[in-house]
C-alpha cells in the first residue's frame, strides 16, 4: 500500500512538471509573458533530476525563450545542453543553425561575402559536416552561385541544396576533384522538385561525402549569389 502511495505522488509531481512545461511554452506566445515562461522552465530543471528527459525539454525551450529576449549566446548554452539529449538533438542543432543563418542572412543580390554557419550554429573558418547560408526575402530569388570549397580530402562529392519558401528542396550534387577553382553553379542544373517559372529561396545547405560515401569535412568561404 505505501507503494502505491509513493508511486501515486510520483505519478502527480511529473504530471504537474509536464503540465508547467506547457504553461510555459504556452507563455512563450506572448512577447510579455517570456520572462515568466523563463522563470517556470526554471522551476522545472530546479525540481527534477539533471537526467530527466523533461530538464532536457526544459532546457530547449529555455534556450528559444532566451533567443526571443536577444539573449544569443545564453540561448546557445542551453540549446547545446539540450542537444545532448537523443530526442532533442536534431530540433536544437536545427534551431541553433538556422537561426544563427538567419542573423548572418544575404539581404540582397548581386552578394559577395562570407555568409555561412556550420554544424554548431557558428561562423568558422574551421571544417564542418555542414554549412548552411540563409536568404532574406529580397534575396529570394538568384540564378547562379558560386562558392569556395576546401577539404583536407579529394576527391568529394559536393552536395548543394537549396530550400524554397514552401519548405522543398532543390539538389545539385557532382565531383569536386579539387580547391583550385571555385564551385560555379547555375540554378538552371539544380534537380527542381516542380516545374514553375519562379521561385524564392530561403536557404542553401552544403555537406560533401567521399567517394566511398563518408560524409567529408569541408569549409566553404566567399561565395557569390546572383
Amino acid at each position: 500500500m505505501l507503494w502505491f502511495i509513493l508511486l501515486s505522488v510520483a505519478f502527480a509531481e511529473d504530471a504537474q512538471l509536464w503540465f508547467q512545461l506547457q504553461q510555459a511554452r504556452y507563455l512563450m506566445m506572448d512577447t510579455e509573458e517570456i520572462e515568466t515562461s523563463i522563470e517556470i522552465l526554471n522551476g522545472i530543471i530546479a525540481q527534477s533530476e539533471p537526467d530527466d528527459f523533461i530538464v532536457a525539454q526544459a532546457e530547449y525551450w529555455k534556450g528559444r525563450a532566451l533567443y526571443e529576449l536577444g539573449f544569443e549566446s545564453h540561448a546557445q548554452e542551453r540549446l547545446v545542453i539540450a542537444s545532448n539529449d537523443y530526442d532533442l538533438r536534431a530540433s536544437s542543432l536545427y534551431f541553433l543553425e538556422h537561426s544563427a543563418a538567419w542573423k548572418r542572412r544575404v539581404q540582397k543580390t548581386p552578394y559577395n561575402g562570407n555568409p555561412w554557419v556550420n554544424l554548431d550554429g557558428k561562423p568558422s573558418s574551421n571544417s564542418s559536416l555542414m554549412w548552411v547560408c540563409a536568404l532574406d526575402g529580397k534575396a529570394s530569388q538568384f540564378s547562379n552561385l558560386r562558392l569556395d570549397v576546401d577539404s583536407s580530402e579529394f576527391p568529394l562529392y559536393l552536395t548543394v541544396e537549396v530550400v524554397d519558401w514552401r519548405n522543398e528542396r532543390w539538389l545539385w550534387k557532382e565531383i569536386v576533384r579539387d580547391a583550385s577553382q571555385p564551385v560555379s553553379i547555375r540554378m538552371t542544373e539544380f534537380r527542381s522538385p516542380r516545374t514553375e517559372k519562379r521561385y524564392w529561396y530561403r536557404n542553401i545547405i552544403v555537406t560533401a561525402e567521399s567517394e566511398d560515401g563518408r560524409r567529408v569535412p569541408i569549409t566553404v568561404s566567399n561565395t557569390q549569389i546572383r
